[in-house]
């Protein structure tokens, strides 16, 4: 009877580390898998234009991470589309991504995106969702206006006014300026710039001065 409950005893013990191996196996493999393409995600966030090979290699070499990884997964559907791969192979992979990784508001962004010609109202609530899960990223800020200025009726009230807040914080933090002007070089991100602040005309000539001023390469002032 002691020697059985010793066995027991002792694999009480053991499951603790054991189940940490288990979780950190695929950490451990993606790891790998990322310090091999480093650091081409890191571009891929800050939207530095690569040419489509490198990044269709780097996803390729994405792809053979642990598919349990939800983060690498959406990494994977990025690059992939960078790549130029078909948007519905690249929603396919964003959406397993996101069964792992939820709380992901790049990958939210990224599925609208994807979505955003397939089917609007869909990629309305991907972008929703992802202002929901963070209303103040403000490295998605200039991205998430200009999918709203595309997505503007697919979206509820709710839904436009936070993607208005998203746009009038381009130019109330002085930081995010320089990404006006990307906005307003299209029809619709001017215009969601003009809905932002339809009710604040001195800010819009002001901005308005401070883009025409970027553009032409003289220093911006406020």
């Amino acid at each position: 009877m002691r020697t059985a409950t010793n066995w027991v005893f002792r694999v009480l013990l053991l499951l603790p580390p054991v189940l940490l191996l288990f979780l950190a196996v695929p950490r451990i493999q993606s790891g790998y898998a990322l310090d091999a393409v480093f650091p081409i995600p890191v571009y891929a966030v800050l939207g530095v234009q690569l040419p489509r090979e490198t990044n269709r290699a780097a996803a390729e070499v994405l792809s053979l991470a642990n598919k349990a990884d939800g983060s690498t997964l959406l990494q994977t559907a990025e690059l992939s589309s960078l790549a130029g791969e078909p948007p519905s192979a690249v929603a396919d992979l964003l959406r397993e991504g996101l069964s792992r990784s939820p709380w992901s508001t790049r990958g939210w962004t990224l599925l609208a995106e994807q979505l955003e010609q397939q089917n609007p109202q869909l990629a309305g609530d991907a972008l929703a969702h992802s202002m929901m899960l963070g209303p103040y990223e403000f490295y998605l800020a200039e991205r998430r206006a200009n999918d709203a200025a595309h997505l503007w009726n697919a979206l509820s009230e709710d839904e436009r006014n936070s993607s208005l807040r998203q746009t009038r914080l381009l130019w109330t933090s002085p930081g995010l300026n320089p990404q006006l002007v990307p906005l307003m070089s299209s029809p619709e991100g001017a215009g969601m710039v003009l809905r932002a602040f339809q009710d604040q005309q001195d800010e819009l000539r002001a901005l308005n001065r401070w883009v025409a001023a970027a553009r032409r390469g003289a220093p911006p002032k406020r």
